[in-house]
């Protein structure tokens, strides 16, 4: 408004109190009096009054306004008339901040059509787009945003879509704001056909378009080009910016009277054979974010006018799925401590959301070509790992896990975590559409857009779904870190029964190496507990062999997890798959155990006792002896006979409004499990990870009675319950990893033998 010097300005009463004071005389739409009149308003309108003003990034710091006359567009209305058919009903999908909303308006009107309108959580609800789409018979749809801004790309998607609905035709329009519409390109009417990335076609009428090399002359067919517009389509030029609308604007050479202009887009191009246009990118440091155009600059002026600020450089990258992002580097000044956090925050005060980057990267210096320029192309690629001394809080059950997973996906980092907010991390309304098609594939469920708006963060968004009784399809397997191409890690959950604590030693593990982890039934609160090892070892095989139906198999459990992870390789064993790795992470059996193999357990301990009991017992004056002796001897008869001992066993669901741990009687459940097991041999071999605090020559004499196959003893440093913890996790990670690739090596030698033997066979 200041920049246009804007007298009135029609809003609503809502809107209203949001405005500065004096800015312009403001008309509330609901303080309009009632009982106007419907004739027309006796007021002359020529195609030389301007139609509007449309504001795009500057690179400048400053927007700028493309001031627009009714000629262009009576032009692209006329073109419009005799490209589509009369009476068609339009989707309004365009914001009207996009100058492609009028040609949806406009055009429909002149052809008698019907502007179909939609709320805002329609139009960021894919689901919800579609159905009403089809309910309301839409026939015409513009999509700006979706897929305008750049180059038009047939994805996969893109394509099997138009596969599906035969009748639909794709059309590909090609204008900057500075000349709205000026080419187009009927795409045709079978996908298969299509290429993959189509032309922007041929200029529309009245249109003329020029492809010229650095000195302005005109490129022959196949040579790359900037771009220029001429004809009835262009702009009058920049508002309050003569020498910008020079320097863009310039006189057309090739034809029309004196006087005639041409725009120049900053757009590389080339004629096809065909005499069709393909668009190739820019020439500038212009970008296009989500259909907006975004001159870096105006960012960087903003970021350089932050306090603690030295220097700010703004680039625009591609991630995997294709979408661009904004990305700053920021050098400080030292006089402030800055984060992203509060750049971002100074940032929104001034520019609008697209603008905002997504990371914000924090250098020691801008790297520099030997002309003392900043050389963009040697910025480093932003962190997508966690920084150091950055804690990140682990998920704390299922469903947090997944939505952690789904936005390190859409962001393409691994620092966040449950209590990172959505829209701080730079998300948007586009992208929270993408976040609520995924989670409408993860739980069945569509989630309103407004949800996420009001709980922004995982943890919040959490206790949304879960008080709204959406959870994902309950499995006993959970992706640690699925990708990879060797046999998959099985981890095996312990006392608590979930796997959140291998998430952290799954990354550690070597590269390439999917893990999953196996939590207990009945963490869901729905689901009966298993009362026995077997019982739960039965059902984890059962899932993993739905999973991969043949071995080798890897497997892997935590204290009692290896208890149930050994029951699980006896039981794969019987049913004739191989276990080439049993990892047992600081494991004993607790329940009956033969007196033998005990006995040689304890041979080295129960010496040393006796006789520390019995320097004791000669030290105690004589009437205190024989009831030492006594106490003694009871505490041995219990050593004896607690394991033939058996809790009795809780089956029930867990309560719903607890977590597993804060459950009573919990640690007892698994307990009596665990000590109702009896352990019975096992033909394989075992790995065998023991903390510091234990004593491993009686793991030793107990693993290697039951593990007939071989026992390989790893000493790993802390306490039992510090294994899983950051600072000793390291180390278990390097142990186990040792171990996982000897036996990966072994698999591949007994492949190799086995291969060579039936071939000497068949030969």
């Amino acid at each position: 408004i200041e920049n246009n010097g804007s007298s009135w300005l029609i809003t609503q009463t809502a809107l209203a109190g949001h405005l500065p004071d004096g800015v312009a005389k403001v008309i509330c739409l609901e303080d309009l009096p009632a009982g106007l009149g419907e004739e027309n308003l006796s007021v002359s309108v020529s195609p030389r009054n301007l139609a509007y003003i449309l504001y795009t990034s500057g690179s400048t710091g400053q927007p700028k306004g493309v001031a627009m006359e009714h000629g262009p567009l009576v032009n692209l209305m006329s073109w419009e008339a005799n490209q589509s058919k009369a009476g068609l009903r339009t989707l309004q999908f365009a914001s009207l901040n996009f100058d492609v909303s009028f040609q949806e308006m406009f055009s429909t009107w002149l052809l008698g059509g019907t502007l179909m309108l939609i709320d805002p959580q329609t139009r960021q609800s894919p689901a919800a787009l579609w159905e009403f789409i089809a309910r309301q018979k839409v026939e015409r749809l513009f999509l700006p945003v979706v897929i305008a801004g750049e180059a038009l790309t047939i994805t996969p998607f893109v394509q099997a879509f138009f596969e599906n609905h035969p009748g639909c035709r794709l059309h590909n329009h090609y204008g900057p704001a500075e000349s709205h519409v000026v080419t187009a390109e009927t795409l045709p009417a079978n996908p298969k056909f299509w290429p993959s990335r189509p032309a922007i076609g041929s200029p529309i009428s009245n249109t003329r378009i020029y492809i010229l090399g650095r000195h302005g002359e005109p490129v022959p067919i196949g040579v790359t080009g900037e771009l220029y517009v001429a004809g009835a389509g262009l702009a009058r030029g920049y508002l309050n910016r003569p020498e910008l609308t020079a320097e863009k604007f310039l006189p057309d050479p090739f034809s029309g009277p004196p006087g005639t202009r041409m725009y120049r887009t900053g757009d590389l191009a080339r004629y096809l054979p065909d005499g069709k246009i393909e668009f190739l990118g820019r020439l500038d440091d212009q970008v296009k974010i989500r259909g907006y155009r975004v001159e870096l600059g105006e960012i960087e002026t903003a970021l350089c006018e932050a306090e603690g600020v030295r220097e700010a450089v703004a680039v625009s990258r591609e991630n995997g799925a294709g979408e661009k992002s904004l990305l700053a580097y920021i050098v400080a000044d030292g006089t402030q401590a800055q984060n992203e956090f509060d750049l971002k925050t100074t940032l929104k005060a001034r520019l609008p959301d697209y603008m905002i980057p997504t990371r914000i990267e924090f250098l020691p210096a801008l790297p520099l070509t030997p002309t003392g320029k900043v050389d963009r192309r040697a910025l480093p690629e932003p962190t997508m790992k966690v920084a150091a001394g950055v804690e990140v809080l682990p998920p704390r059950n299922l469903l947090e896990l997944e939505l952690i997973r789904l936005w390190r996906r859409l962001f393409q980092r691994e620092d966040i975590d449950c209590q990172d907010n959505f829209f701080a991390l730079g998300g948007h309304s586009l992208l929270a559409t993408r976040l609520a098609t995924e989670i409408d594939k993860l739980l069945g469920c569509k989630l309103p857009i407004a949800a996420l708006f009001q709980s922004p963060t995982v943890e919040s968004l959490t206790r949304r779904l879960t008080r709204e009784n959406w959870a994902p399809p309950w499995s006993s397997l959970v992706p640690l870190q699925p990708l990879g191409s060797q046999p998959p890690l099985f981890f095996v959950h312990g006392v608590g029964g979930d796997v959140y604590g291998f998430l952290e030693l799954a990354k550690l593990l070597p590269s390439g190496q999917p893990s999953y982890g196996i939590q207990a039934v009945g963490l869901d609160g729905k689901s009966a507990r298993h009362v026995t090892v077997e019982d739960m070892a039965a059902h984890y095989v059962k899932e993993i062999l739905s999973f991969q139906r043949d071995g080798p198999f890897y497997l892997a459990g935590y204290s009692m997890g290896g208890l149930i992870a050994f029951e699980m390789a006896r039981q794969l064993h019987r049913l004739g798959q191989r276990v080439a790795l049993l990892a047992l992470l600081d494991s004993a059996p607790i329940g009956e155990i033969p007196w033998v193999f005990y006995g040689l357990s304890m041979s080295s301990y129960i010496p040393g006792r006796c006789l520390f009991h019995f320097r004791h017992w000669w030290e105690l004056p004589r009437c205190e002896r024989l009831n030492y002796f006594r106490r003694r001897w009871a505490a041995l008869r219990y050593w004896m006979v607690r394991n033939r001992s058996k809790p009795p066993l809780v089956t029930a669901p867990l309560r719903e409004d607890s977590e597993p741990p804060q459950v009573p009687g919990f640690y007892d459940y698994y307990h009596a499990i665990a000590s109702a097991y009896r352990v019975h041999p096992y033909p394989g071999s075992a790995d065998v990870f023991v903390s510091d605090e234990i004593n491993a020559r009686w793991r030793w004499w107990w693993w290697r009675y039951l593990a007939r196959g071989g026992v390989s003893f790893h000493r790993v440093p802390g306490t039992h319950s510090q294994l899983l913890t950051p600072g000793y996790l390291p180390a278990l990670a390097k142990a186990l990893g040792t171990a996982l690739h000897r036996a990966q090596e072994k698999e591949r030698a007994t492949h190799s033998r086995n291969g060579q033997t039936h071939a000497n066979l068949v030969s």
